[in-house]
């Protein structure tokens, strides 16, 4: 990120999925594994006068 979180530098660069961490499975009604879905993430909060933090 750049200092001031305007916008990114360089290339993004995977890191891992949450779909990959073993708690993130569950059991259907026969026992099997099944994936869970994930749904949180990162991300830049924008304050109403438009500041990003």
């Amino acid at each position: 990120m750049k200092p001031d979180l305007s916008g990114t530098v360089g290339e993004g660069k995977l890191l891992f999925r949450a779909s990959e961490a073993p708690r993130s499975r569950e059991k259907d009604e026969n026992g099997k594994d099944v994936p869970n879905k994930v749904t949180d993430g990162p991300f830049l909060f924008v304050t109403g006068t438009g500041r990003r933090a």
